[in-house]
């Protein structure tokens, strides 16, 4: 009876460990593979997602990007994907225009208003990323 029961049991990991962790595992890399990078932004919210992929394709990788706001959640998933980019605490912008000594990106995106002035700052949430002007 005992080797019953330990052989069902053995059985039932097994095929816990195929479905649960090796399908998984191939479905997310397919996901990635078709996604790209972007593909971290999964459970964020689809501006969040819309501006990450823009910054992605459009800021200089010798920019520095200002952020403000909780640098858990999508701000920490973004700062990786950017390098050799970085960001930049709002606060920390010299006199002279730039940040850690790097020039400040200024671009705008398309779909947001374009006669705003400032300087573009990033504002991350948990799930979310923002765009504003200071």
């Amino acid at each position: 009876m005992l080797a019953v029961l330990v052989t069902v049991h053995v059985a039932f990991g097994v095929v816990r460990l195929v479905s649960g962790g090796i399908v998984k595992r191939v479905r997310a890399v397919a996901e990635y593979e078709e996604a790209g990078p972007i593909w971290h932004f999964r459970h964020s919210e689809p501006d969040a997602q819309r501006l990450a992929a823009w910054l992605l394709d459009e800021m200089p990788r010798d920019h520095a990007l200002l952020y403000e706001g909780v640098m858990q959640g999508n701000l920490q998933l973004l700062a990786p994907l950017l390098f050799p980019a970085i960001l930049v605490r709002s606060s920390a912008v010299a006199p002279d225009g730039t940040a850690a000594g790097r020039p400040v990106f200024r671009g705008q995106p398309p779909w947001l208003d374009q006669g705003t002035a400032g300087i573009p700052v990033i504002v991350g949430g948990i799930s979310s990323l923002g765009w504003v002007r200071r």
